[in-house]
């Protein structure tokens, strides 16, 4: 059933990544969902936001640039999500850049593995079934159930692919520290500016009856306003006077 536009969804894959619909076939869906707005925060990549963009464009709802990279903390994994990210950033691009070929080598490794134990898969049908998306276990599930050892992704998952079983292959580890680093920390002004610029704007669209309360917490937290904090550290040092004019 259709949502009334106060919903969002901020935690969305496209098949840049993971998921199983294209960018802007996603933004139909929230759209014909009843969304305001929606995150599209594809692993390691930004590939399919700027195509999320023109469809959120055209009809009316929020895109939130964002990606999700995979860390390590004692015992588990935990999952940072950055929002907001500037896209167009040549550090950020080189840097997802990196996770993605360390990706590639773990499917290789996978592979190589699966093979040793007769799953006739082959990295050549994992890279079409990923399609230019960073190599992720879901799509060497999908190339073992091609070959008949199992007939669901589930099973495939369940009998090599989770930690122990004879295809999985541990991911590169690095810290949520490490992941922010690598989302540009000397961007961080700009980023959070952009933050500040753009939350109320969509707590807004999606019926909170006081986004300005975000703005109350952010002066009770740094005692200052986000327009204070914009002109101490954008206005002049970048010679800008909105996000959108520095980006």
């Amino acid at each position: 059933m259709a949502l009334d536009r106060k919903s969002a969804d901020l935690h969305i894959h496209s098949t840049a990544s993971d998921g199983s619909l294209r960018p802007a076939q996603v933004v139909e869906r929230a759209h014909a969902a009843g969304l305001a707005a929606i995150g599209i925060a594809d692993h390691d990549t930004v590939d399919g936001i700027t195509e999320a963009i023109s469809a959120g464009e055209r009809l009316g709802i929020e895109v939130v640039p964002a990606v999700e990279i995979n860390t390590d903390i004692p015992g588990k994994e935990a999952h940072v999500l950055g929002y907001f990210i500037d896209i167009e950033c040549g550090g950020l691009h080189k840097e997802l850049a990196k996770l993605r070929e360390a990706r590639l080598r773990r499917g290789e490794k996978m592979v190589a593995n699966l093979r040793e134990v007769g799953v006739p898969v082959t990295m050549e049908r994992v890279l079409e079934i990923a399609d230019g998306a960073p190599i992720a276990r879901p799509h060497v599930a999908r190339a073992i159930v091609e070959t008949g050892a199992v007939r669901s992704l589930a099973s495939a998952f369940g009998r090599f692919l989770i930690p122990g079983a004879p295809g999985y292959v541990a991911r590169y580890k690095f810290s949520p520290a490490e992941a922010i680093r690598r989302a540009r920390v000397d961007h961080a002004a700009q980023l959070l500016c952009d933050t500040l610029w753009a939350m109320p704007r969509i707590a807004a669209a999606c019926g909170f009856e006081r986004p300005e309360l975000l703005t109350r917490a952010f002066r009770r937290e740094l005692m200052v306003t986000p327009s204070e904090f914009r002109r101490q550290h954008l206005t002049g040092r970048l010679g800008a006077d909105s996000p959108q004019d520095s980006r």
